[in-house]
């Protein structure tokens, strides 16, 4: 899921950009100061892009996919490493206490979603973020978030 979120921001952050050549694909490319999820979800923030609201559940995301990747102990979504920092996320909770959010509940009930899972509300999160943050770039949703 934090993959796919990573691509969303990499073409959100190209539709701000002037210059889309060489030098862009070099700064954003693998091996660029802006290659990495982390620097992508900073410049997008600093860029306006999102609220805080949705820069720090991105960099939590980036933070349990990183833990998966690189730490033994993190080895689920059980493990008290990966549990609390799902635990933070904030994306869900807060859209559910929005006006006109009441059909969230029933996409999760849908998809088979339980948001007291830690991985489901890993997914949800993920997912919720990747079609919010392209809308909140373009100034037409939830643009009062803080």
């Amino acid at each position: 899921m934090a993959s796919r979120l990573d691509e969303t921001l990499l073409k959100v952050l190209k539709t701000k950009f002037a210059v889309q050549d060489k030098v862009m694909h070099g700064l954003i490319g693998e091996y660029g100061a802006l290659g990495s999820m982390s620097a992508k979800i900073q410049l997008g923030y600093i860029l306006g892009l999102y609220n805080r609201f949705c820069y720090d559940d991105m960099a939590i995301i980036n933070q349990i996919r990183n833990r998966f990747a690189h730490k033994v102990e993190a080895h689920d979504f059980s493990s008290s490493v990966i549990a609390g920092k799902v635990q933070s996320l904030k994306t869900i909770s807060h859209l559910l206490a929005q006006p006109n959010m009441d059909f969230l509940p029933n996409i999760f009930e849908k998809n088979s979603f339980d948001i007291q899972k830690n991985a489901d509300k890993y997914v949800m999160t993920s997912i919720i973020l990747m079609a919010v943050v392209p809308e909140l770039a373009k100034d037409k949703l939830l643009s009062n978030l803080n």
